[in-house]
């Protein structure tokens, strides 16, 4: 079986962050990026569903958006070179204005 798409420490974060009742601007914990072609998600928070996440979801078509994605549905997404997470840097309305990479 292959390792989680998201690592037990960053869950328990994310989890945490999903639980703060404030909204303001949040550091993503984990980006997803397909390694091989377009698609990249900066993660700040997850349901207590554990399948529901929260962040920047950018497909490169210009037009990068607020919003959740189902864990579920990434981690089912079969790469030539698998599905990578990185640990965020930046806060996700700067990521949001920024310019496409």
């Amino acid at each position: 079986m292959p390792p989680p798409l998201i690592p037990d420490d960053l869950r328990a974060a994310l989890l945490a962050n999903g639980h703060r009742p404030d909204a303001g601007d949040r550091v993503p914990l984990v980006k997803l990026f397909n390694p091989v072609g377009p698609g990249r998600w900066l993660i700040c928070e997850m349901l207590p569903d554990e399948d529901t996440l929260f962040g920047l979801c950018d497909l490169d078509q210009g037009a990068p958006e607020l919003g959740y994605v189902s864990l579920s549905e990434l981690a089912a997404v079969r790469l030539p070179l698998g599905s990578v997470f990185a640990e965020g840097m930046v806060r996700l309305m700067a990521a949001a204005d920024a310019p496409p990479s």
